[in-house]
């Protein structure tokens, strides 16, 4: 299965009106970021907080010394030039530069959002946020792992019980992810809240072996999700993990870890690559197995027609999925 062409297609309208307007995707092949997530693992529990922290403050941290550094992340200098020796750096000094130029790059990156027909205060907030929603779109295709997503698309089809997980303004993909995928399968289960007494009802419960989580954990980081998320954890439920990237508070008990990139721009959240992603992985379920899909979609549309539920009746799915291998 070609999950890029699976993602393309999905979002290919969006992806062709990006291309007429110029756009090129500028992606740094080996910043800094790529040697934190490179050695994640080899970190201490203090180099790991000290991390998480220059993801996502590295704007302010490329242009403040050891102390300052140290301070805002509340770990000892001496763990902050640890982790600078640790990522391969000679000295601080030598660290600090590619901080400098992860900077630099990615304010060249930002560049591309100027309208082609003058400066950004010239352009209208509609083709400002659409070029920059189809840029992470872009740079999620560019950078998701292939059999992190295939692994995610089994454990959606196969799982005797799959949870979905996402609280606060996270809840968007979680609605979108169980909206559909409850019509395709029984036993999909949704939290959107930290107080839902679903979450009570799984005290009770002994499926977890056969169980999948899906949670999604985006900036801001919502504590009630990492609590649930532990839960799920120590009962041995698998856990999908759609998060932001490698150095995210969730990604050590992730199972399966999907990384979607998000730059926020405005004081608004970006949704449209983690909404083309959970497309893309519905779309891939329904590949697996499209007679049988086909079918049970066909069912639901009848029955919401037989309950007068909509409006339009004779719905024709547009079930075209042969150009997608």
């Amino acid at each position: 299965m070609c999950l890029r062409y699976i993602i393309i297609e999905v979002c290919k309208f969006c992806l062709h009106m990006g291309t007429a307007g110029g756009m090129t995707l500028m992606i740094e092949t080996r910043s800094i970021l790529d040697i934190m997530q490179e050695k994640y693992t080899e970190m201490t529990k203090k180099q790991r907080i000290l991390a998480n922290y220059l993801v996502n403050s590295y704007q302010s941290a490329a242009f403040m010394n050891t102390k300052e550094i140290a301070k805002k992340a509340n770990v000892s200098e001496s763990t902050l030039l640890r982790l600078v020796d640790l990522l391969g750096f000679n000295k601080f000094s030598d660290f600090q530069d590619a901080l400098q130029s992860l900077v630099r790059n990615k304010m060249s990156t930002l560049e591309m959002y100027k309208s082609q027909n003058g400066a950004d205060q010239k352009k209208k907030p509609l083709d400002y946020i659409a070029d920059m929603e189809i840029f992470m779109i872009k740079n999620m295709t560019m950078n998701i792992d292939e059999t992190s997503f295939n692994m995610a698309t089994e454990l959606l089809e196969a799982s005797q019980y799959v949870y979905i997980v996402g609280l606060g303004a996270d809840d968007i993909y979680s609605r979108y992810l169980f909206r559909f995928l409850s019509i395709l399968r029984r036993n999909v289960i949704m939290i959107a809240h930290p107080t839902d007494p679903t979450i009570y009802n799984l005290l009770e419960e002994e499926h977890f072996f056969s169980s999948t989580a899906v949670i999604f954990h985006f900036p801001r980081y919502y504590k009630a999700t990492s609590d649930i998320c532990s839960y799920f954890a120590s009962r041995k439920a698998r856990l999908v993990v759609v998060t932001d990237n490698i150095l995210a508070p969730l990604t050590p008990k992730a199972d399966v870890l999907i990384q979607v990139p998000t730059q926020y721009t405005t004081v608004i959240d970006p949704v449209a690559a983690g909404l083309v992603l959970i497309h893309a992985l519905l779309t891939a379920v329904i590949m697996r197995n499209p007679d049988v899909y086909r079918k049970r979609l066909q069912r639901f549309y009848d029955l919401s027609e037989d309950l007068n539920n909509v409006i339009k009746r004779k719905v024709v799915l547009p079930f075209n999925i042969e150009g997608i291998s």
